[in-house]
């Protein structure tokens, strides 16, 4: 009876306290994702409590054609000359509103108006992951991040020519570029250096874990399946064209699937598959209204249906477990991620679908990571707490539209055993 009554608190505990909120918000364009989690252990009742933090900064990116660029030229360079076409101008009589009239009637020349920005990008972040097993390999888990992203030293290159009509000297020209962080206010937009934090989407994910043991060829052969709700909890900012938000935004369905393998008593293989389908939902957000337009810089808002693109993503580690001292542990992994392309449609069709949809920003984006790990486990079967720390590195080789930011950090938890 006691027993029983110990374990419908616990329960209680984990299903009141927001902690416990699983928050699956782990892939972004913008930074290298910590490395995806091993499989579940299946010892009935047992605590992981886990604490996560890390960073890291860059000034590159990929661009659209796999190419190492310039951090903010990720999608090409802004088409600035056009910035203002199909844009409702606040005041047609101010000085600044006309220049955004004036400039798409001066006619194309070479790359006239095209600016490719830089600077650098930083992230912090940190983690809370609680996973709390109960009986049958069933499992629940719980995990909070938080964000701190930091944009600073923006500068741009001006890729107009110094001759023919027209060029870099065109007075209209140069009154947009010496004065463009003052028009993008204007429209409630900044260019400048910023920082934007908060927390991450929660969800809630259930799982299941099963062992397979004592084989003639093998140690063991793990399986693991993974599946909740994602609930949008941070807020969607519009304010600055080059700082990423923090989370997804949407509602969603993640799902994973995990493999182990265990060899010789000290080589383990694992391999994931993880797909969230995020939900349609209307939102404001900066659209282009002009064909010409390209770039993050949009002046013009609306409220939209957003049909953002599936996030799917697949690994795979091989790990040598516990080979230093017993209690070291050594692990190499790849993953792929890539989120499809997003849709967006305006009610009421002012503009053109082909237009507002023909963006870059709203493209798929893909990424490949390298992850580094190793993992001092004080395992000692005699106490119910069984810490460890870990040191990782995960950094991006390759990819499209995405930053090229590595992520170096660390961990500590430990394993919890409890009996009944």
């Amino acid at each position: 009876m006691k027993a029983l009554r110990s374990l419908l608190l616990r329960i209680l505990i984990l299903f009141t306290c927001p902690t416990f909120l699983y928050a699956l918000d782990l892939y972004h364009y913008y930074r290298a994702p910590f490395f995806f989690q091993e499989t579940r252990l299946g010892y009935p009742w047992l605590t992981s409590v886990d604490f996560f933090a890390g960073g890291g900064g860059t000034r590159n990116s990929f661009d659209r054609n796999h190419n190492e660029v310039p951090l903010l030229s990720l999608y090409g360079p802004e088409n600035l000359q056009f910035i203002g076409q199909g844009v409702t101008l606040q005041d047609p009589s101010n000085p600044f509103d006309q220049v955004l009239a004036a400039l798409p009637a001066l006619g194309s020349h070479d790359h006239f108006g095209r600016v490719c920005f830089d600077g650098h990008f930083h992230i912090f972040e940190a983690a809370f992951s609680v996973i709390q097993n109960f009986t049958h390999g069933f499992f629940v888990q719980a995990y909070l991040p938080i964000r701190q992203l930091e944009l600073s030293e923006i500068c741009f290159k001006d890729q107009s020519p110094l001759t023919g009509i027209p060029n870099l000297n065109n007075p209209l020209w140069q009154e947009l570029i010496s004065n463009l962080s003052a028009i993008t206010k204007r429209y409630g937009l900044s260019i400048d250096a910023g920082t934007r934090s908060g927390v991450g989407d929660l969800s809630l994910l259930l799982g299941w874990t099963h062992t397979l043991t004592s084989t003639w060829d093998i140690d063991f052969f793990d399986v693991t399946l993974r599946a909740g709700i994602l609930m949008p909890t941070s807020k969607h900012c519009i304010n600055h064209a080059f700082l990423p938000q923090i989370s997804y935004n949407h509602w969603g369905l993640p799902a994973m699937i995990q493999f182990a393998l265990g060899l010789f008593d000290w080589l383990n293989f694992g391999m994931q598959g993880f797909v969230l389908w995020l939900f349609d939902r209307n939102q404001m957000m900066r659209i282009k209204t002009s064909e010409n337009q390209n770039g993050m810089i949009k002046l013009a808002t609306a409220c939209v249906k957003v049909d953002p693109g599936v996030i799917w993503q697949i690994g795979a580690y091989i790990k040598a477990d516990h080979v230093i001292h017993h209690m070291i542990s050594l692990l190499v992994g790849y993953s792929f991620v890539e989120q499809r392309s997003t849709r967006i449609c305006l009610p009421d069709n002012s503009i053109p679908h082909n237009i507002i949809n023909n963006d870059q920003t709203l493209r798929s984006w893909e990424q490949h990571t390298i992850h580094a790990l190793v993992e001092f486990d004080f395992v000692n079967m005699h106490h119910i707490a069984h810490p460890r720390l870990t040191i990782f590195y995960n950094v991006p080789v390759a990819g499209q539209r995405i930053f090229a930011t590595p992520l170096f950090g660390g961990s500590i938890g430990a394993e919890i055993t409890w009996n009944y």
